[in-house]
Parts: C-alpha cells; structure tokens; sequence
C-alpha cells in the first residue's frame, strides 16, 4: 500500500476472499504511479485495466494470489483517494 496510506474496512468474504478499503493522500496521479510501480515490483503482474479521469482499475496476479484494485479520487476530500483491494487465493 502506498504511504501513509489508512485502511478504513476489512471484510471476509465466502471463498477465502478478502476486500481491503484504504484512504490515501497526496492525489490520484501518485497512488496510481505506484501501484503501476510497486505491485510488479511486488511481483504481481497487473493485467485488464484502465484508467479513466476520476477513476482506474486493474486486474492483478501472482502465484499465490488473484485480485483486482480500484482507485477512486473522493470529492469532498482535497488529494485524498479511496484506494480498494479485492484478493482470494490462486486456483
């Protein structure tokens, strides 16, 4: 997760899968460079995205994990992004 990144919900879900809900500061431009930097670095490989104005989403794998992140800019907050993760174990 980028810095400074807050987590703000964690949920369970059937299926061993596994939603993550983050806040994140410093803009949208800036989450959306390191999870286009970080995450292969990571050693997952981002695949079926794309990237809208307000908005951007990717498809993402490894051997051990499938998933796939959102990032949205919030209105009402100035630089902030709500930044998800959906996972559940690799078949």
């Amino acid at each position: 997760m980028p810095a400074g990144a807050v987590v703000t919900s964690v949920e369970h879900r059937t299926g061993n899968r596994l939603v993550v809900v983050t806040v994140v500061r410093g803009g949208f431009d800036s989450a959306l460079s390191f999870l286009h930097k970080q995450l292969p670095k990571a050693g997952y490989a981002l695949k079926e995205g794309e990237v809208e104005q307000d908005d951007a989403e990717s498809n993402f794998s490894s051997a051990t994990v499938n998933g796939r992140w959102t990032l949205q800019k919030m209105p009402d907050c100035e630089g902030g992004v709500c930044l998800t993760y959906l996972t559940s174990a690799a078949s």
